[in-house]
């Protein structure tokens, strides 16, 4: 049931190297983007994560990693788009 609504941060987080839909809240705007979330972003990247610790991160070329503190909820990415011709009855 959660791959169809939205999961506040303040309810759960979802599993580690999870690959979501977000939305965040920057300057009392509310943003819908893709994120992915760790356990140990040191483990993602520890030149850029040098503190062990859970968050929210992203990968912009020409930046490199990044952790997103303004995510306030998440859900899982929807089922890829298939043509009615590749949809199995």
């Amino acid at each position: 049931m959660d791959k169809i609504r939205w999961v506040s941060v303040s309810e759960r987080l979802p599993a580690d190297g999870t690959y979501l839909v977000t939305v965040e809240r920057i300057a009392g705007v509310l943003r819908i983007e893709t994120k992915s979330f760790a356990k140990d972003l040191h483990k993602v990247d520890s030149f850029d994560f040098p503190k062990h610790k859970s968050g929210w991160y992203d990968y912009d070329s020409e930046y490199g990693y990044y952790e997103d503190t303004n995510v306030i909820a998440w859900m899982f990415l929807p089922e890829p788009y298939k043509k009615e011709s590749e949809v199995q009855e």
